[in-house]
């Protein structure tokens, strides 16, 4: 499938990619975005989740804040779902791109030994696996515990004041809950062909 996806997806790739505002007094966001562009890779993590829609039907970028190296300060960064499986939006979402999103995940998957290091011995039960965490998806097809590894994941859900609560969780802990200055899901997708399944709507790629 790769010369199909490339030859939809190049011409994207090939574009000059920069995002501008036209409303003079929006001058401020307009740095962030510069900053942000020239900060990360986002053109490369476009791509990639486009690329992935094309083939799957979904691609999903996410965005988020890493720790400058230099400053110490957190910046914004772009990224793309290396695994679109990891995503879990709100099925009651209408937009195409899940900008009406109430609630939206991110799943990753640490080792046990090092969810033990950041996080305490506690982070799961004394007889895991065989017992399992007290939030689990083991059920869950989409989410399918690898061995010896613990589920890291990174919640959202709009609060009643419209803002943005964010919540990680490893194992038994909410290890991180902080009210994000956001009013949207930093979940964005990008959706492939769309049809109809069954009265829904649903997207399905080449």
């Amino acid at each position: 499938w790769n010369p199909m996806v490339n030859a939809i997806s190049s011409p994207i790739s090939n574009s000059p990619w920069h995002i501008e505002l036209t409303d003079n007094n929006m001058s401020q966001i307009q740095e962030m975005i510069d900053q942000v562009e020239s900060d990360t890779d986002s053109k490369s993590a476009i791509i990639d989740a486009f690329r992935k829609a094309v083939l799957t039907g979904y691609g999903f970028l996410i965005v988020t804040t890493i720790q400058d190296e230099f400053t110490g300060e957190a910046k914004i960064v772009l990224e793309s779902a290396s695994h679109i499986d990891s995503i879990a939006l709100d099925p009651n979402c209408n937009t195409v791109d899940g900008s009406d999103a109430e609630e939206g995940a991110v799943v990753n998957y640490i080792s046990l030994n090092k969810a033990k290091r950041l996080y305490g011995d506690d982070v799961v039960p004394f007889a895991y696996p065989e017992v399992e965490c007290t939030i689990a998806f083991n059920q869950l097809d989409q989410w399918d515990l690898p061995e010896d590894s613990v589920a890291v994941i990174s919640y959202y859900r709009k609060n009643e004041r419209g803002f943005v609560d964010f919540y990680k969780i490893c194992g038994d802990l909410v290890v991180q809950q902080i009210e994000l200055p956001i009013k949207h899901i930093p979940i964005l997708r990008l959706a492939g062909n769309e049809i109809f399944e069954k009265s829904n709507i649903n997207f399905n790629g080449i």
